[in-house]
């Protein structure tokens, strides 16, 4: 297949490495930090240095695009696949790839936004792109819905592919109205479509093989054999599975508790080293309604927690513990550094700040 593609491997290759490619043309006018990652709260949260940020997305998309390349030849089945199947493999990577560069290179220019809309709409308009080439698939064991009912009938294939190209179509729009929703939820938007368009395809397969079963149609039907089928499959089911459990620990789990000892404040978080301040040496404390975050340059963020090294245009560099839920914040200035600090909610925040006021001279 590669032989037969090689000319569309190479404009495909040379797409994806584009973003590079501009960002060695623009190299003396980016920023020596910029942009690399966009958090929960839709800002860029993240810096990285300037060749990481150029080069490294569009690497790794270049591994990944040959891999699934490399993947979908493999088979035999893919020998007679039609040229729009076959077009999701060789195109989708290079589009993420240029949406990801212009992103990247407009907000080194200063070009603010909100990151969540334009990669909704991208994703919702990928998600329909793709419900209207599944129908079109013919069966094999890389591309599509690989579930056992419909790779072992051809019949039960196409019918999968057909309702699973209306559902997905269905997705792209749901995901491109779904970007003009609040933050919260767009998550729940997020998360409950991804779940819908992996489940129902995989449902609608199985209870189509129980109706052939009761009207004795189920036929196995023959089909040349892929010798990495087994492994594919495997890897695939572990690495969804990896991704998925990891995605979901991390979402729901981390915690962050403030004990005030006799002489001290004691931060203890997940995920990040724990931090203690006497309170001889807190210079000033203050509460504030309004947070601003900045960007994180060294830590660990989630939809629950922001931790680490973070940096804006007040404290420049400074240090952060608090939950994602929480507008308001505490600020204290200890040993040269700033720290702010946020509990759960609204509430606990003022508490914290009333607690620290009473146990120190601010």
């Amino acid at each position: 297949m590669i032989k037969k593609n090689l000319k569309k491997m190479i404009i495909s290759s040379l797409i994806i490495l584009l973003p590079a490619l501009v960002g060695l043309v623009l190299w003396e006018k980016l920023p020596e930090q910029m942009y690399i990652h966009w958090g929960f709260s839709r800002d860029a949260d993240k810096l990285a240095p300037r060749a990481v940020t150029v080069f490294l997305p569009p690497a790794l998309m270049l591994i990944l695009h040959w891999v699934c390349v490399l993947i979908t030849s493999m088979d035999p089945k893919n020998k007679n696949q039609t040229k729009k199947a076959l077009g999701m493999i060789f195109w989708i990577v290079p589009a993420i790839s240029i949406v990801v560069g212009a992103i990247v290179y407009c907000s080194a220019f200063g070009m603010t936004m909100n990151i969540t809309r334009p990669m909704f709409m991208v994703f919702g308009l990928m998600f329909i792109i793709i419900g209207n080439y599944l129908p079109k698939c013919r069966l094999n064991s890389t591309i599509g819905i690989k579930v056992k009912w419909a790779l072992e009938n051809e019949e039960n294939w196409n019918a999968t592919h057909r309702f699973s190209g209306r559902l997905w179509v269905a997705g792209g729009f749901l995901h491109i109205l779904a970007a003009f929703l609040p933050k919260k939820a767009i998550l729940v938007v997020l998360i409950l479509s991804i779940l819908i368009l992996a489940v129902l395809p995989v449902l609608y397969s199985y209870f189509y093989h129980r109706k052939q079963v009761s009207l004795d149609t189920a036929v196995i039907n023959s089909f040349p054999s892929n010798p990495y089928e087994k492994k594919l499959r495997l890897s695939s089911i572990v690495i969804i599975a990896a991704v998925i459990i990891l995605v979901t620990v991390l979402s729901v789990t981390g915690s962050i508790e403030f004990a005030f000892g006799d002489d001290a404040l004691t931060v203890n978080a997940t995920y990040i080293d724990d931090l203690t301040l006497k309170y001889e040496d807190i210079e000033s404390i203050e509460y504030r309604d309004e947070d601003n975050v900045g960007i994180r340059t060294m830590g660990f963020g989630s939809p629950r927690l922001l931790l680490g090294t973070f940096q804006n245009d007040e404290f420049g560099t400074y240090r952060r513990y608090s939950r994602t839920g929480t507008d308001s914040c505490v600020v204290l200035k200890a040993n040269d550094t700033v720290y702010v600090i946020a509990g759960k909610d609204d509430e606990e925040t003022k508490g914290i700040y009333e607690e620290l006021l009473r146990r120190t001279d601010n």
